[in-house]
């Protein structure tokens, strides 16, 4: 028994340095594999990172252009469209446009939006880049969105017949308005364009609308709030009910169109009231709704005329003025950079469209065949369509499997690796292992392990 359990011990170490030589030669050689796959995982993961920082931004920027280009030239196509020219002779116009937006806090493709709305609603067209320019003054002077000023522009310059020589003039009524007024420059378009129409119908003129939104609003009233009671008292004179039809015949007048006319909104105003005692109870019989007797009754005070001949004599230069002041601010010179920035990408969107219109042409019956092909082979054109998207992140992957080779590599991914390999080289019994282990661990040997029992 000592013989035998002398020979074992002898064949034990044998097989011991042995599988030491082996160890430290398969530590050699993994230190060599772990530099030789580091590497090669550091330089795909560089690779990749470098190839997605290139592309990326670049990718980026042109995309942005081309979209922004896009955008800008299908809002000048409907403007050519309005005015019957085609793609060739919008060119000039086109750039006009541009460079105005550029110079504008609200940048080009507002300033083209803005120029859409002006030859959709004025058919000279001499006159329309100069009510442009207006339009955009106005909205800088008023710090108003472009697309409300200009709509309000258009709709009171048509409803009062007024020419492109009498923007500057209607920009400096609604900058007074609002210099003077309680409500916002957006506030005061919105709310006096919709009812000019009417006012010009009854004879009175856009300045003394103005006046009157502005001195109603001074009285704790929105615009809004202004223009409803306005419209109320004009509708109240042009069409009269009975009791307003007696204290116009009283008044000298065969109408209420004819009192406006000759004695303008304050006055026609006045005047009803002293034909009715200055009743209040009559006056609202006669205007026939509370919210004409509420504007009437606020034009009665004292100081409304005083307001409105002070409202007239600053009308004159009231746009630049207050153009001048806005565009010193930090906040306008921040949205001309960006308008300028704007302006570039446009330029280099309209460049790359012809080309990429010449490459839409070639590429679409391409694409129409290949999409009948992928109809009638649908397995097929799965797998391209996996081999396409992994092409398509090849940079983002390659960081990914690089990183992953570098980490398999490192000591813990060796470790890892290491136990996996010894239980798969157990289970295949790879150079005997599974021998010289299971005589190590027989029950009896080494009292307390039981290998195939772990």
């Amino acid at each position: 028994m000592a013989t035998q359990v002398a020979s074992l011990f002898a064949l034990l170490e044998l097989e011991d340095s042995q599988y030491r030589a082996g160890l430290e030669s398969a530590r050699r050689d993994a230190g060599e594999t772990q530099n030789i796959f580091g590497r090669l995982g550091g330089g795909i993961s560089s690779f990749g990172r470098q190839l997605t920082m290139v592309t990326a931004p670049i990718a980026g920027v042109l995309t942005a252009s081309v979209l922004a280009g896009v955008n800008f030239e299908e809002t000048m196509a409907n403007a050519g469209s309005v005015l019957g020219q085609t793609a060739d002779e919008m060119a000039g116009l086109n750039q006009e446009v541009l460079q105005i937006g550029m110079s504008s806090r609200a940048g080009p493709q507002q300033a083209a939006e803005a120029f859409y709305t002006i030859v959709s609603g004025v058919q000279d067209a001499s006159t329309h880049m100069a009510i442009l320019q207006n339009a955009i003054r106005l909205s800088e002077a008023g710090a108003a969105d472009l697309t409300t000023t200009t709509d309000g522009l258009v709709a009171t310059m048509n409803a009062y017949s007024l020419g492109a020589e009498d923007a500057v003039w209607v920009s400096d009524v609604f900058t007074r308005t609002t210099a003077m007024g309680t409500s916002t420059m957006a506030e005061y378009v919105s709310a006096i364009s919709p009812i000019a129409s009417l006012a010009n119908t009854v004879g009175i003129s856009f300045d003394e609308l103005a006046s009157s939104t502005a001195y109603i609003t001074t009285q704790g009233n929105e615009a809004a709030t202004a223009s409803t009671q306005l419209m109320g008292i004009m509708t109240a004179f042009l069409k009269p009910n009975h009791a307003m039809q007696i204290a116009l015949q009283d008044m000298g007048f065969e109408s209420g169109q004819a009192a406006l006319e000759q004695l303008g909104l304050m006055g026609a105003v006045d005047a009803l009231s002293d034909s009715l005692g200055g009743s209040t109870d009559a006056m609202a019989g006669a205007l026939g709704t509370q919210e004409a007797l509420r504007g009437a009754v606020i034009l009665l005070r004292e100081d409304a005329a005083g307001f409105a001949e002070t409202f007239q004599e600053g009308i004159e230069g009231a746009t630049d003025e207050a153009w001048a002041i806005q565009m010193e601010s930090t906040a306008a010179k921040f949205d001309l950079l960006k308008s300028a920035i704007q302006g570039v990408a446009i330029q280099i969107g309209l460049v790359l469209l012809p080309i990429i219109g010449d490459l839409m042409d070639a590429i679409t019956p391409v694409l129409l065949t290949i999409a009948t092909w992928m109809q009638a082979n649908p397995e097929l054109a799965r797998t391209i369509v996996m081999v396409a998207a992994a092409v398509a992140l090849a940079g983002p992957a390659l960081m990914i499997l690089g990183g992953a080779i570098a980490f398999a590599t490192g000591p813990i991914g060796l470790a890892i690796l290491a136990v996996g390999g010894l239980a798969a080289a157990y289970a295949t019994n790879f150079m005997g292992i599974r021998d010289v282990t299971d005589t190590v661990f027989a029950p009896g040997i080494l009292p307390g392990f039981d290998i195939m029992g772990l």
